[in-house]
């Protein structure tokens, strides 16, 4: 929103390294019509991205692109940046960000496939496993069946089997095989999850905790509980 570029550089921190490498690094890149470069902060490390392109394209405008809650804001060395987004609100207000949605691909599409499991949830801790136990057992309780799928972080306890990180073409595979996805939003959080963009746009319903949901203009009464 109110970038137009002719080239767009969407930088996603999974596998920045070696994109940035092979795309950028080169001197190629200063014969590049880039107007803006998105950083997306996934990663901790994908602001020191900056650097590196603002050192060979000076006239570029540089985005940082949070898509997950910014604690404690950008860190100071990193605010030269010409603008800072997030998609949470929350974080905007906070930090005097610039709001931005979060977006999906609408071009994947997926065959339909005998289902496994009801429920669904695959993703990092964030400090929600016990949330995360506490629905599964509910939703035992009432017949429905979940696959599990935390992943291990600096919030984790101990005493619990976690996964490890899928590829997101088997996540994929995993949704396609299951009638809802669980969203947990972290405590705090506003903007909108992936987890809620894949239910929409890959046809699934979505179980959340999330009780502002009810005042979204997606919201859907007969497949968002």
């Amino acid at each position: 929103q109110g970038v137009k570029p002719c080239v767009t550089g969407i930088i996603l921190a999974t596998g920045i390294f070696m994109v940035i490498k092979n795309c950028f690094w080169k001197d190629e890149m200063k014969e590049l019509d880039i107007n803006a470069v998105l950083i997306t902060v996934v990663l901790f490390g994908s602001v020191i991205i900056f650097k590196k392109i603002k050192k060979r394209r000076t006239d570029t405008q540089i985005i940082v692109w949070y898509w997950n809650i910014a604690r404690k804001g950008i860190p100071k060395r990193y605010q030269k940046f010409s603008e800072v987004w997030s998609f949470d609100r929350g974080d905007c207000k906070r930090h005097n960000y610039k709001y931005n949605t979060q977006f999906y691909f609408p071009d994947i599409q997926l065959e339909k496939k005998e289902y496994v499991q009801d429920v669904l949830f695959v993703g990092k801790d964030k400090g929600r496993c016990n949330t995360l136990i506490d629905i599964k057992e509910d939703l035992i309780k009432n017949g429905l069946s979940i696959k599990l799928n935390i992943i291990r972080d600096k919030t984790s306890i101990v005493n619990y089997e976690y996964c490890q990180p899928i590829a997101y073409n088997n996540l994929l595979d995993e949704i396609n095989k299951s009638r809802a996805v669980l969203d947990v939003p972290q405590n705090g959080q506003e903007g909108m999850t992936v987890r809620v963009l894949e239910s929409i746009f890959l046809r699934k319903k979505l179980i959340t905790t999330d009780k502002t949901i009810i005042n979204k203009e997606y919201y859907d009464k007969e497949n968002m509980y």
